[in-house]
């Protein structure tokens, strides 16, 4: 989990403790909008967990489409795979929207580029490693 998603998460926790906390405190009509107000941080909340993985997954598939035809316009000749990031796996700390590219004629080395929204791709980083760390 991302530094940022976890303080995200954490302030989603405060904030339904601070609602729950407001609810035992309130009577009538303002105890409803409590647990109103605490019952949609936390669906949003609920929301953010589950539908994170989700839209990272979108946000790659977009990413190829774009890098896909600068890849064959760059490297016409050359056959090629995506190395895409495990993120939802532990121990891996790269960002996922960088999309890792092998190359046929170069097995051993990975290439790491980021697109934009824009369409604007850069070659980020390359890493050579040996055929069975792919």
């Amino acid at each position: 989990m991302d530094p940022l998603e976890f303080y995200g998460l954490i302030f989603f926790i405060v904030l339904c403790l601070i609602g729950l906390t407001l609810f035992a405190l309130t009577k009538g009509k303002k105890r409803f909008i409590t647990i109103i107000l605490t019952s949609s941080f936390l669906f949003i909340a609920i929301l953010f967990i589950f539908g994170e993985p989700i839209n990272i997954d979108a946000d790659i598939e977009k990413r190829i489409e774009i890098l896909e035809p600068y890849l064959q316009k760059n490297f016409p000749t050359e056959t090629w795979e995506y190395a895409i990031i495990p993120y939802k796996e532990e121990g891996y700390n790269l960002n996922p929207k960088y999309i890792g590219v092998i190359f046929e004629s170069e097995p051993n080395v990975i290439y790491y580029y980021f697109s934009d929204k824009e369409g604007n791709i850069t070659l980020e980083a390359t890493y050579d490693h040996a055929p069975e760390d792919k």
